[in-house]
């Protein structure tokens, strides 16, 4: 993932290896304090930055991660602000860039360690019970479960006020891991998203032979006006489902989807900032 990163920093930017760029690679299957506690990960890697600091007279550090990385990092400022305090984490980080990280988790890590295990590719040589098998034994898994972040914690999306909210799921959608005690899928699917009170769906739509299905709706929400100057704003959600046809009641003929799949929830606050920030990572 990096290595092109890197070697743009160090053709192009003029980047020295050891001097003004380095990295702190990591044990990723094991939870993050057991890193300290046998490696000593956090420790050497403040160290580490104190030296990239000095190295660049007194120029503070960027961090760059990927994924776990990120989550990683995020338990780095935290080990430092406890040992080190925030004085220190002003003085020698810069900034931190968290690039495609699950702060709220990802579905996948769930699958893998309850229902259909991850042989990482293996699967010439893993069964699918080897696989759960192996997902269990990764003490890091349960960091990338999905969850919900405490009320005292910011939102991870910011969409700017008096502005428009688009949605779009540009990737296929794989109905069997869905839906994984049906055999055949022969009924149309329609995505559905909801922003604070408003829903919007698409046309149902067929799925191809190989069980999957793509959209390219687009939908665009009208973001919530500035707040009074006494009041506020609450967070709202954005959440993303994929319903089927189901039965007509009533004399509006509401639909009554009769199989509804949840595929994302994510909490939204509106600013005045005039841009989005950070989308979760997320396996379908």
């Amino acid at each position: 993932v990096f290595g092109p990163v890197i070697r743009w920093l160090t053709k192009s930017a003029g980047y020295t290896p050891g001097v003004d760029l380095d990295a702190a690679p990591y044990d990723w299957r094991i939870p993050p304090c057991q890193l300290e506690t046998r490696d000593q990960y956090f420790s050497n890697t403040m160290a580490q930055v104190e030296r990239l600091y000095h190295n660049c007279h007194q120029t503070p550090v960027v961090l760059l991660c990927h994924s776990m990385g990120g989550k990683a990092a995020h338990y780095f400022l935290n080990f430092c602000l406890l040992h080190k305090g925030r004085a220190w984490i002003d003085q020698h980080i810069h900034a931190y860039v968290p690039v495609g990280t699950p702060h709220l988790g990802a579905p996948q890590g769930f699958r893998a360690a309850i229902c259909e295990g991850d042989t990482m590719g293996l699967d010439a040589f893993l069964s699918v019970e080897e696989g759960i098998l192996l997902a269990r034994s990764l003490g890091s898994l349960i960091w990338l479960f999905p969850k919900k972040l405490p009320p005292s914690i910011p939102p991870t999306v910011i969409i700017r006020r008096e502005g428009v909210l688009r949605v779009s799921i540009t990737t296929p959608i794989n109905l069997k891991q869905l839906f994984p005690s049906r055999v055949k899928f022969e009924h149309t699917v329609r995505l559905a998203v909801t922003y604070g009170k408003t829903t919007l769906r698409s046309k149902f739509q067929a799925p191809e032979k190989d069980s999957t299905v793509t959209f390219n709706s687009a939908f665009c929400f009208r973001t919530a006006p500035f707040p009074s100057e006494n009041g506020s704003e609450p967070d709202r959600m954005i959440s993303i489902s994929l319903e089927e046809p189901g039965l007509l009641m009533g004399k509006k003929k509401n639909l009554l989807p009769f199989d509804r799949r949840v595929l994302l929830d994510l909490p939204v606050r509106s600013t005045a900032l005039g841009f989005a920030i950070c989308m979760p990572c997320w396996a379908v």
